[in-house]
C-alpha cells in the first residue's frame, strides 16, 4: 500500500522530500491543522497521499479542501491528478473540465487526461473559444 508513484520521483528529488515521506506527512498535517481554513494544506496532503499510494486517503484530502473552497485550483489540481494516476480517466476528465472552465490556462490538464484515457483531443480542440497560443 506505501509504494512510491515513480513518476513523481523527479519530482520528490526537486522538493527534496523523497524518503522522507512520513515527516512531510506529519508537517503538512501541522499546516492543515494551524490553518484549517486555507484549501491549500489540504489539497497538498491529499497530493502527498497519492505520491505514496495511498488514494482513498488522497481523494479524502482533495475533497475536503474542494469542500473549503469549490473552486480550489490546487484542490481540482490534485484531484484531477489522483483519478488519472488511477484509471479513472472519466472523472478525471470532469474534474479538470471544471478546473479548465474557472482557471483557463489549466486547460492543458485536459489534454493530459484526454492522453492518459488515450483519447483524441478533439472534444477538447472543439470547446476551445480562441487558440491555445492566444493564452
Amino acid at each position: 500500500m506505501n509504494r512510491i508513484n515513480c513518476s513523481c520521483i523527479p519530482l520528490l528529488y526537486r522538493k527534496g522530500i523523497f524518503c522522507r515521506m512520513d515527516k512531510a506527512l506529519v508537517e503538512h498535517k501541522l499546516a492543515q491543522e494551524l490553518d484549517p481554513l486555507t484549501p491549500l494544506h489540504t489539497a497538498w496532503l491529499g497530493g502527498l497521499y497519492w505520491i505514496w499510494g495511498r488514494y482513498d486517503e488522497a481523494i479524502e484530502e482533495t475533497q475536503k479542501a474542494l469542500e473549503l473552497s469549490s473552486n480550489s485550483w490546487h484542490g481540482l489540481y490534485v484531484l484531477g491528478h489522483i483519478y488519472a494516476g488511477m484509471g479513472r480517466y472519466e472523472e478525471a476528465i470532469a474534474v479538470f473540465q471544471k478546473a479548465a472552465a474557472r482557471y483557463p490556462n489549466m486547460r492543458c490538464l485536459l489534454g493530459f487526461a484526454y492522453a492518459m484515457a488515450e483519447l483524441r483531443a478533439s472534444p477538447l480542440l472543439a470547446s476551445w473559444d480562441q487558440s491555445p497560443s492566444s493564452i
